[in-house]
């Protein structure tokens, strides 16, 4: 019983004991927690739908189309975020 559980905490640590020949190695494992994954998911959409409404605003003042340039920037930096957001999501490297 104590030995079963020393291997779930073992396997909840992400130390795991690999058998190379004769020898045994314990090798860890980094076990990656989503707290940094999902503020870089915040950041990431919230800077990109900046960038775009910043860039439409210089566009606008630029060629004098007050709103038009602002807000189609604007929403692409929003479709670009969410895209981005879900790549992000979804890779299985960073899970």
């Amino acid at each position: 019983m104590l030995l079963v559980q020393i291997g779930n905490c073992k396997r909840k640590s992400g130390v795991e004991r690999i058998q190379t020949g004769e020898s045994k190695e314990l090798v860890s494992k980094k076990v990656k927690g989503p707290g940094l994954l999902l503020i870089s998911v915040g950041t990431m959409l919230s800077s990109m739908v900046v960038a775009g409404f910043l860039l439409g605003y210089v566009l606008d003042v630029w060629l004098d189309t007050k709103p038009i340039m602002m807000v189609v920037l604007g929403v692409l930096g929003f479709v670009g975020g969410i895209l981005k957001v879900c790549k992000l999501l979804n890779d299985p490297n960073l899970q």
